[in-house]
This record gives structure tokens, sequence and C-alpha cells, in this order.
């Protein structure tokens, strides 16, 4: 450790701390911060580099994470033997992939290869293919797994459902969202799934974890060889937030990197730790495979008294959606509200593919309060109802 942290001081990145071989002594290291000196072009370097879409932040636009090519295999490599020791993925298993692969997010590709790493059969049909064309492949080619984000897997299971089509997928392999009760009992329902494996980690991480079998409580295997787990300022609970340091990352190292999620350490092993995912943190959400946090829209909502983001899955469309409902201090014209509702769909990186944007401009009464203190969450997900 002490030898890998002499080698991220080093990096333009952290040329402004002071250089210890103390892991805890290093300042935590947010998305906005670090995007913020890619953005100013520090450590910048387009040789021998594989770019990670990431959401926007403070300014707006899509960022592209760089990770060295070479270090990029490298993490695939130990990943894909955590996925293999772990029984998620074997020579036996034949997936039909549908993760996307568009506009530069690779999901679709990084699954391949660690089926691929794995001895597995993969079917790479991706989030863009129709849904009568991926149910034809998975019942030719006698697929047992799907692969793919819970809100497409659930999109694909209403299709099979509708049209009167039998698939039965024993067990499905998620990334890129939160798995809730809902979308869990259509997939077992409709595709007879019993076995809900998922993986975790970000843009900026990369995959970092792995949980064969995701029951009520979200606990993922975190690769020692790969990832340093820490929790900050833990509650009675052990609860805290989950910071984490790629230890593979060494041409673009992230040290103590803010994950946004809160977690607490639940059990180790020789070769991996133990995390249960506690939730995000209240000033950000997941949608469309990217996270956000509140700070993003900042400059758009100021001029507003009041707000709130909803998230919900629509069935009857098939697709997340959320909704940004907005209360005027004073009142806009409809220059000026086109103007925002149009600056929301950029900060959002909006693909109507997998989600859909609401904006409304409301009275503060009209917004969701909860009912025993009538307090106004800022956000409010209901997809897991």
């Amino acid at each position: 450790m002490k030898r890998f942290l002499e080698e991220a001081g080093r990096h333009p990145w952290y040329a402004t701390h002071r250089n210890s071989g103390d892991l805890t002594s290093w300042p935590v290291l947010k998305k906005s911060d670090l995007y913020e000196k890619m953005a100013q072009g520090i450590g910048a370097t387009t040789s021998g580099v594989y770019y990670s879409r990431s959401g926007g932040t403070t300014g707006g636009r899509p960022f592209f994470f760089p990770v060295d090519c070479r270090e990029n295999h490298r993490q695939r490599r130990i990943l894909a033997r955590e996925l293999r020791r772990v029984g998620v993925l074997s020579p036996q298993t034949v997936a039909v992939n549908i993760l996307p692969i568009v506009r530069m997010y690779r999901s679709m590709e990084i699954f391949n290869e660690y089926c691929e790493r794995c001895g597995a059969t993969v079917l790479p049909m991706a989030a863009q293919a129709e849904d009568r064309e991926i149910a034809d492949i998975a019942l030719q080619l006698n697929a047992n797994m799907l692969i793919g984000m819970p809100s497409r897997m659930v999109m694909f299971a209403r299709f099979l459902e509708d049209s009167g089509i039998r698939l039965s997928l024993g067990s499905v392999l998620f990334g890129g969202e939160y798995l809730q009760p809902g979308k869990r009992e259509v997939l077992g329902r409709v595709l007879g799934v019993t076995r809900f494996s998922g993986v975790y980690g970000s843009a900026e991480l990369g995959v970092i974890a792995v949980a064969r079998d995701l029951k009520e409580r979200p606990t993922y295997l975190f690769p020692k060889s790969l990832v340093h787990a820490e929790i900050l300022s833990p509650d009675s609970q052990g609860f805290g937030k989950l910071v984490v340091t790629n230890l593979i990352r060494r041409r673009f190292p992230l040290i103590r990197f803010e994950t946004g999620d809160i977690a607490r350490l639940a059990s180790g092993e020789a070769s991996s730790v133990s995390v249960e995912l506690g939730g995000r943190e209240g000033d950000s959400f997941l949608i469309g495979d990217n996270y956000h946090s509140l700070a993003e829209f900042k400059r758009v909502l100021q001029p507003f008294s009041e707000f709130q983001i909803l998230l919900r899955y629509d069935g009857a469309a098939k697709r997340d959606v959320i909704r940004f409902t907005l209360v005027e201090a004073q009142p806009l014209d409809e220059r000026k509200r086109s103007v925002v509702v149009s600056e929301l769909h950029r900060l959002l990186d909006a693909h109507e593919g997998m989600f859909a944007v609401e904006v409304v401009f409301a009275k503060g009464h009209e917004l969701k309060r909860v009912p025993t203190s009538l307090k106004v969450p800022t956000i409010l997900d209901e997809r897991g109802r």
C-alpha cells in the first residue's frame, strides 16, 4: 500500500496533498472535485486510454473518465475470476446480454468479456435489440441467463407476457440500476428467475464487486486485490459513507473515492470483504445507468422556491420516469420555462429509450409530502413500490 500511495502522490490530481503512506490521512475524493480537475485539463492524456462515460457533474456535460488500457484489462481479469469463483458465470452459462452499448456506454462489451473469460457462452444482443429478436435467439440457443439493467429486463419480460411467449431463465446478472422488489417479482414470475446475481461499480472505479444471489439485503463481495473499502462516520448500526480506493489504477489513481452510497462492512474472507449497501446518500439518485447529485442541477433549479424529483416505473411504457415538479418563486414566461426543460434534459443526458423525463410547473400544495411530518422530500424514489 505504501508504494502504491507514493506513486499516486506524484499524479497531478493529488498535487496539493502532502504525500503520506497512511491511507486514512488522504482526503476523500469527491466526484465533483475530480471532474473539475479534469475539466481544467489537469492530468489529461490521450495515449493508450480507455474512456468510460460518466454523467455530467456541475458543468452539465458528459465526462469521459480515462483508464489505462492495460490496467483496465487487469481489473477485468480480477472481476471475471471472482464471478467464476462464486459461481455466477461458468462454462455451463448461456447468457443473453441486453446491456446498452451506445454513445460510448460500453456495458455490453464489458460483460461479453466477463463471459468469455469465465468460459461462458454469450449472446450479445444489446439493449437496443427488438424484444422479439431477443426472445428468438434465447429460445433457439437455449439461454439460461439474462444479463442487463433491471428496467430493460423488465421491459423484455413484459413483452413476453403480453405476447404469450414462454421462456424460462434460471438466473439474471444485473448492474447499472437497483433491483427493486417490484422488478424482482416480474422477473421471477415471467422468466422463472430464482437467482439474482449483481455487480457493483461506477464509471470512475469500474466494476469492483459481485454478488452471487442478492437477497433482501444487497451484499456484495469486494476483492481485496482490486479495492480497499472504508466506511466513514458509521452510525450505531455500522452504516456510513462508502469510500473506495482502486488498487489497480496507477496511471489515473482513485484514492478514497466517495461512491455516494451508504453501506456497512458485513463480514470478510481471505480474498474479499463483504459490504452491505444501505442506499444512496440523500442528495443523489440513480437513473439510466448514471448517478446524479443535486449539485448538478443547482444552477437550473435555483430560481424555484421549491422542487421535487420523483422517480417511478411506468408499467405501460415499460421504463423508468424521472419527474421534476417545480414551484416558481416568480412567474416564468414560456420561453424561460422552455429553457429550464431543455437544460434538465441536457443535464440528464436523457436517452428516451432508457427512461423518460417529465417537467411540471406546479403550486406548492401539489408536491408530495411525508404523511407523518408533512415534509417535502427533495428526492422520492417510488420504483420499488
